[in-house]
């Protein structure tokens, strides 16, 4: 009975070893992947739920506590009985777990709103230029409408398939493109970094487009205008761009699920993917992927111009609002 519960002890020993010590390696390994399919989820149904005029719901991690547990109670015995000195040790059990805490944080304080339902600095907009992203896709992506105004009369061009000026917001968009429509920093005064709307002669316009190149002003130097500002086409007419908001982007990409709408003109080629926005039903291959309502809804692998969009709402959802912002924190542990 000795030799048995010794070696039961030297048994139990040996587990802890295995199991209480953690790979922090692959912990860590693992909450990364976990966060980033949770993050890819949220802005696809968050896209769905705009393709179905549903309101929207922002969530965010902000800490995660990895915890081991482990308990080892043995067989009633005592040890050497015959020593001069003998030990007892008692129970039944061998148990180990792995817990995992992590708050989540609901975005639906006033702050958080304000910086969602504002319009996007341009700034931002020379932040993703200046990350590689194709400018074409930003600039679709980023103009909610475009002021026209032409010997004295003013049209407004709603960048949104739902409009009635859609096609010819489209058009208005493709012609700033083909232009060279760009961004540039630049300083009016010591220790003040403005950013501006400006056109790049030498960037290439949109690959499917075919369009002789306009020459509209400013040209990037330092004539570039403030967003606010007009730019200027050599016939005296000017244009006034507004950007979207996070939620209008939304609204946007939710729009074009619905109507089925592909913006091939003002693709970028570089990216090998001829749609805007791409989600099937396939249930193989996906980037990101879930089930809502009971319909099953799938980002392509190949979908790279999704793919680049949900890289930028995840951005901007992350730029402009943070933790501390929030109302409400909640605790989740997952015991493994």
């Amino acid at each position: 009975m000795a030799k048995k519960s010794l070696l039961i002890v030297v048994l139990a020993a040996l587990l802890a070893g295995c199991v209480a010590i953690d790979d922090v390696g692959s912990r860590a390994g693992l909450v990364n992947r976990s966060a980033g399919r949770y993050a890819n989820e949220s802005v696809l149904i968050n896209i769905i739920r705009a393709e179905k005029f549903e309101p929207l719901s922002f969530a965010s991690f902000s800490k995660f506590t990895g915890h081991d547990d482990f308990l080892v109670a043995l067989p009633s015995a005592t040890l050497f009985p015959t020593a001069s000195a003998s030990l007892s040790v008692g129970g039944s059990t061998i148990g180990a777990s792995l817990k995992n805490d992590f708050d989540v944080n609901l975005l639906d304080d006033p702050e958080s709103y304000r910086a969602l339902t504002n319009p996007v600095e341009p700034k931002y907009i020379d932040l993703f230029l200046r990350q590689g992203y194709p400018r074409e896709l930003i600039f679709t992506l980023m103009i909610e409408r475009i002021k026209v105004t032409k010997t004295g009369r003013t049209e407004y061009f709603i960048n949104t398939p739902d409009s009635g000026s859609f096609n010819d917001a489209y058009g208005q968009l493709a012609t700033l493109l083909t232009a060279g429509l760009t961004t540039q920093t630049f300083s009016p005064k010591a220790g003040v970094l403005n950013y501006g709307l400006c056109f790049d002669p030498s960037l290439p316009p949109p690959p499917y487009l075919g369009k002789e190149r306009p020459a509209f002003g400013p040209k990037c130097s330092r004539e570039a205008h403030l967003l606010r500002e007009a730019i200027r086409a050599p016939d005296g007419t000017t244009y006034q761009i507004q950007t979207r908001s996070v939620y209008g982007i939304y609204t946007f990409l939710g729009s074009l699920l619905r109507t089925r709408i592909n913006l091939l003109d003002v693709l970028p080629a570089s990216t090998g993917d001829h749609s805007l926005v791409t989600v099937t039903q396939q249930e193989d291959g996906c980037f990101a992927s879930t089930t809502y309502i009971g319909n099953r809804y799938c980002v392509p692998l190949e979908a790279n111009n999704t793919k680049i969009i949900f890289a930028v709402l995840r951005q901007l959802v992350n730029v402009l609002t943070k933790p501390s912002n929030t109302s409400a924190t909640t605790t989740v542990r997952a015991i493994l």
